[in-house]
């Protein structure tokens, strides 16, 4: 995409933008596993470049695509709480969720996430590791202290995917890991997971 002309005759440059835009678009890209580049030269205009990995589908382009991990079998109405500071994986997860069928709370920070536990009952949090006011270790042992009739299921978020990572959070007491950017068949069988895990219990 190319943007020519001069770079200060526009509304956004007159009286300053949010900066969100491109912000939004990079994270679309590296959530889809590629990234996005910009060259720009003054007077000339402005090109930008993004990769993103896609699967060929197997489908006619007529077909209606099948659900994620379809195999597994539907899930049932979890009541989840997503504790996430960041409002733009807040959003992309909630529409993630969504699209199997799923709605969810939004806490801000660890504390947020840990007094919304005291008030309501929650099958399964997404817990991101790095919060503000209180990260997500700390608040998973506070849950995991509270007198609850039950436990919630709780799934880390991290951009880190080194194993030691993964033990650090399962020694916190949270039951399952993932990791940033994550995608629809991963958080699938996570639910997937729950699901067979309250089975047994």
């Amino acid at each position: 995409m190319k943007n020519g002309g001069i770079a200060d005759a526009s509304t956004t440059r007159k009286y300053g933008g949010s900066g969100l835009g491109l912000l939004i678009c990079k994270r679309l890209c590296q959530a889809m596993g590629g990234d996005i580049s910009v060259e720009s030269q003054v007077g000339v205009g402005t090109a930008f470049h993004f990769t993103i990995h896609l699967e060929k589908s197997a489908s006619k382009p007529d077909a209606s695509p099948e659900p994620p991990n379809e195999q597994e079998g539907a899930l049932p109405a979890f009541r989840i709480l997503i504790a996430e500071d960041d409002v733009f994986n807040q959003k992309v997860l909630q529409a993630m969720l969504s699209k199997m069928g799923q709605t969810a709370d939004l806490a801000n920070d660890g504390q947020e996430a840990l007094n919304r536990v005291r008030e309501d009952s929650y099958d399964v949090i997404f817990m991101d590791m790095q919060m503000p006011v209180m990260d997500g270790v700390e608040a998973t042992g506070a849950i995991r202290k509270l007198d609850l009739a039950m436990q919630p299921y709780i799934i880390a978020l991290t951009a880190n995917a080194f194993q030691s990572d993964r033990e650090a959070c399962l020694q916190a007491g949270m039951d399952d890991f993932l990791s940033k950017p994550v995608n629809m068949n991963e958080l699938h069988h996570a639910l997937f997971t729950l699901k067979q895990f309250r089975q047994r219990a």
